[in-house]
């Protein structure tokens, strides 16, 4: 659903962000507790990057790759949670 091309990661905080969400992926969760566990241990990595990066970027292949990447995180919770009952997302 949400491609990112490991190409266009520029900055370190997206490269570690990306590496963690794929480290993420290889385990199932098949609970909340599952999938907050899992999320949880991404903070740190999900602060960096909108800390340090700028997600809308100029260049809009940098921009639409950064998009899937925050794609990514919100797409951690499928089957378990639904997070369009959220407001923002």
């Amino acid at each position: 659903k949400w491609k990112v091309e490991s190409s266009l990661l520029t900055e370190s905080a997206e490269k570690e962000l990306y590496e963690a969400i794929i480290n993420t992926q290889h385990g199932t969760q098949n609970t909340v507790n599952e999938a907050l566990s899992i999320v949880e241990t991404l903070i740190p990595a999900i602060n960096n990057f909108f800390d340090t990066v700028l997600v809308m970027d100029e260049d809009e292949a940098i921009r639409n790759n950064r998009l899937a990447l925050v794609g990514k995180i919100a797409s951690l919770t499928d089957g378990i949670a639904d997070l369009s009952h959220l407001e923002g997302f």
